[in-house]
């Protein structure tokens, strides 16, 4: 049981990772395209990773691509503004890209 537990704990972490993948277009940009459904936990390890991947990267721009998401709340769309506006702190201009209209809607209050 507990080795069955270690597993799927360790399976769980790499998919966190993978669910975030930075990848670099020229030196000083990058896009984060994102797929499937996102919820407050994944926003939470996006902001952590993608801050510190950004910052490792010495990223100017990084094109966050919501054409992927299928849907998300609105508590997961502040988390999105949050990690613009966190990204801006580190130097980095966030840019969304790929938002359809009923996305734009739940994102917008």
């Amino acid at each position: 049981m507990e080795y069955h537990e270690k597993k799927f704990i360790e399976a769980k972490g790499e998919l966190i990772e993978l669910s975030v993948p930075i990848v670099p277009i020229t030196k000083d940009v990058a896009i984060l395209p994102l797929v499937g459904t996102l919820d407050t936990y994944r926003t939470q390890e996006l902001m952590e990773k993608t801050l510190k991947s950004g910052s490792d990267l010495g990223l100017t721009y990084l094109v966050i691509d919501l054409s992927g998401v299928h849907m998300i709340d609105t508590a997961v769309a502040q988390n999105l503004f949050q990690l613009r506006e966190a990204l801006q702190l580190l130097g980095i201009t966030g840019i969304m890209a790929g938002v359809r209209p009923e996305l734009a809607q739940t994102m917008v209050p």
